[in-house]
């Protein structure tokens, strides 16, 4: 029997601009910055579990796009240590930022 833990849904990409300042209301700012993270309860839970107790084995279950931010998502689940064996790709839609 298998034992560990897997969990399903949402698998996004965060993407963080920072500004040099906040606009007043009708004006423009200047993104100064861009990075990714990962997002949604799959990522978030599973490698805060991992941190906890390494020892257990754990899967992560859902589907991103087949696209760079999809890639990168599953990159970092991977880079933590989780199992994506049962992560789709879809050539349909986008991964959720």
């Amino acid at each position: 029997m298998n034992k560990g833990i897997a969990i399903a849904g949402s698998i996004i990409v965060d993407l963080l601009k920072t500004i040099e300042r906040y606009p007043k209301q009708g004006n423009l700012a200047s993104i100064t910055s861009l990075t990714r993270s990962s997002g949604g309860i799959v990522p978030n839970t599973l490698i805060d579990l991992k941190r906890i107790d390494p020892d257990v084995p754990y899967k992560a279950i859902g589907l991103v796009g087949d696209d760079d931010n999809g890639h990168f998502a599953c990159d970092v689940l991977k880079e933590n240590g989780i199992n994506t064996d049962f992560v789709g790709f879809s050539k349909k839609s986008p991964t959720a930022t």
